[in-house]
């Protein structure tokens, strides 16, 4: 194999590693909850260490930031970061980590119309088709035609569905405008930012975290390391490397393995429901992503700025 191909396969093991992590994340969450850490501890601690450990690599190396206006529009940026991770965890309490997954999932539909909405463009046929197929494997992987089917429909948390779609649309707003915002910058120094942003908002909405912090602080720190290296730093590093030698349709394709490591992570670990149809419904959530990521890959040039 060429020195270039070397490169290629290792780019795709990133990218791959990246969704895995992502993936993982929730299941890992949730063993934190049972050694009686709150959402609210987990999310503040995540962000709290992401922040102190990229503060390392910025101090040292990465301290190129960008204009005071850029930075400031990366700051309103990051809130819509903690406000998916706030949704995903409290998704997570009431539904199963696939479940959650599913709705998170949405996100990709809800690009599609944010992008319409704000660059008033119609949607392209295939970014239609793929969106109906998310829709459509969300009844099966969120357990909802289980449930049906079953006669237990009452069974499943109508709350924690819609908790699991504003997950949805805070995620997809975080993608779109990161997508769009300060993009020349450095992605340690970016998520450095964002991830302020973080720590800014999770403790507004969290102040008494600090004082569980200070009453048992080595409670609190495997959390914060594990957390943040899994949503942030180990993604972060593996998807900087991965955008520099694939395309962006094969990114997206393998970062979606997210889906089923959440889904067979909660079932292995936390003993998560995984029936035939929530298989089926996850495999076509994932060839939808698989078409969506055909728009992005021969997809126009990248948005302006739409906070200028």
């Amino acid at each position: 194999m060429t020195k270039k191909g070397n490169v290629v396969v290792l780019a795709s093991a990133c990218a791959a590693v990246a969704g895995l992590s992502y993936g993982l994340a929730g299941t890992v969450s949730q063993l934190f909850v049972a050694q009686g850490l709150s959402v609210g501890n987990i999310t503040v601690i995540q962000f709290l260490l992401s922040a102190l450990m990229l503060a390392i690599p910025v101090a040292v190396k990465f301290h190129d930031f960008p204009s005071v206006k850029d930075t400031l529009k990366l700051l309103v940026v990051g809130l819509f970061q903690p406000g998916a991770a706030i949704c995903y965890y409290t998704a997570i309490s009431m539904l199963t980590v696939g479940q959650a997954v599913a709705m998170q999932f949405q996100y990709v539909w809800i690009c599609v119309v944010i992008q319409c909405v704000i660059e008033r463009t119609l949607p392209k046929k295939i970014a239609v088709i793929s969106s109906l197929l998310i829709v459509f494997g969300t009844i099966f992987g969120s357990g909802i035609a289980d449930e049906v089917l079953s006669g237990a429909g009452g069974n499943l948390s109508i709350l924690g569905i819609a908790i699991g779609a504003a997950c949805a649309m805070f995620y997809a707003l975080f993608l779109y405008f990161n997508g769009v915002v300060a993009t020349d910058t450095h992605p340690i120094t970016r998520s450095f930012i964002i991830s302020l942003s973080g720590v800014a908002l999770s403790s507004l909405l969290y102040p008494g975290t600090y004082g569980d912090l200070l009453l048992d602080p080595l409670a609190f720190i495997p959390c914060g390391v594990i957390m943040g290296c899994l949503t942030l730093l180990v993604p972060v590093m593996c998807l900087s490397f991965a955008g520099r030698h694939l395309d962006g349709g094969t990114v997206a394709m393998l970062t979606s393995l997210e889906l089923p490591a959440a889904a067979f992570s909660g079932f292995l670990i936390l003993g998560d429901a995984l029936t035939g149809l929530v298989v089926f419904g996850i495999a076509v959530i994932l060839v939808a992503v698989v078409i969506s990521s055909k728009t992005e890959t021969a997809g126009p040039d990248p948005a302006p700025d739409p906070l200028t």
